[in-house]
């Protein structure tokens, strides 16, 4: 019933019962981290929180009703009102404010999940950028120019025409290189591409001591991987498994495709604990680039397979290159 005029006690009810109302909330969050609701979608999530918020209606009510009839106990009463007006009533405030709470609620982590997303995206261009530098830096280094020129020198004289394919493969190799970068993601075809040419310049200067050996699925050709991911776990191997021996060695590419994963493995002679210099900065940049692309899904790891035999594996999930994410890179021939 409606009274005329609350008094010390029926104030004290009224808190007492927004209290289990706040009670009823940390239940319903409870409840919403168990069932995962905050990942779900706006259109997912609406009629969820439309019903929930009838249904916690209810149960606020249902608990309270002791405190309402213990309110009007010995209340002067104005208006009389029936018990099932005052339920509904009471159903229907409930159930406004629980939708106004989830509404608040929902809103903020949706906010937060917007902007963990863009953070997300800036991270991934942002290391895309640095892996595409770091990639032309490793390319253009002195030591790298010098190697090929004095390597293209030789076979100016001797061999015209591969050092003229040299030249070409080096204008391939910087061209994708600069244009990658700008790119989420490849066809592998093309990334195995720039990999022969990058190969191709390294044989002439290590000739026998180099020898690849590839073993591509072709349903693996056309998936999607994030540009200079391969050519960095390449690199790496003749960096560190063939430029160091003496017998040089061989390196092996691989690509399957099984089910909805895509795995690459490249292997090299050489061990983990053998030094070298190496910082891992190449690796550990790869290894970033997919978790912000594929979060826990794809993982790199670098381990030795058996004594002597160094192994890059990546597992990563199988997925067609989305239509005007990748495009071309023009590939010069030589004359």
């Amino acid at each position: 019933m409606i009274n005329k005029q609350p008094s010390l006690r029926d104030l004290l009810l009224i808190v007492a019962s927004n209290c289990i109302g706040l009670l009823v909330t940390h239940g319903y969050r409870a409840f919403i981290h168990r069932r995962g609701w905050g990942q779900l979608s706006l259109v997912a999530l609406l009629p969820r929180i439309v019903g929930m918020a009838v249904a916690l209606g209810a149960v606020w009510t249902g608990l309270a009703w002791p405190l309402m009839h213990l309110l009007d106990n010995g209340a002067e009463q104005t208006v009389q009102v029936s018990d099932l007006t005052v339920a509904l009533f009471s159903v229907f405030n409930g159930t406004v404010f629980m939708f106004v709470w989830s509404a608040l609620y929902f809103g903020y982590h949706i906010f937060e999940r917007y902007r963990s997303s863009e953070i997300a995206r800036w991270q991934l261009q942002s290391t895309a950028k640095e892996a595409e530098l770091r990639a032309l830096k490793s390319q253009i280094n002195p030591h790298f120019i010098f190697n090929s020129l004095n390597s293209l020198r030789a076979l100016i004289d001797e061999n015209p025409a591969q050092a003229r394919d040299a030249v070409t493969r080096l204008a391939n190799l910087l061209r994708y290189s600069l244009r990658a970068g700008q790119l989420e993601t490849v066809p592998l075809e093309d990334e195995l591409r720039v990999v022969d040419d990058y190969l191709a310049l390294e044989q002439v200067r290590h000739e026998d001591r180099l020898r690849v050996r590839r073993e591509i699925d072709p349903a693996a050709a056309g998936l999607s991987v994030p540009p200079m991911l391969l050519q960095t776990l390449v690199e790496n191997a003749v960096k560190y498994g063939i430029a160091p021996r003496r017998e040089g060695g061989e390196i092996a590419i691989e690509a399957r495709c099984t089910a909805d994963r895509l795995q690459l493995r490249v292997s090299n002679p050489g061990t983990l604990n053998a030094g070298g210099g190496s910082t891992g900065l190449g690796l550990r940049n790869a290894a970033e680039r997919l978790r912000l692309i594929f979060g826990e899904r794809a993982r790199l790891q670098l381990a030795e397979a058996s004594p002597g035999l160094v192994v890059a594996t990546v597992d990563m999930p199988a997925s067609a290159v989305a239509p005007g994410a990748a495009v071309p890179v023009p590939v010069l021939t030589s004359p």
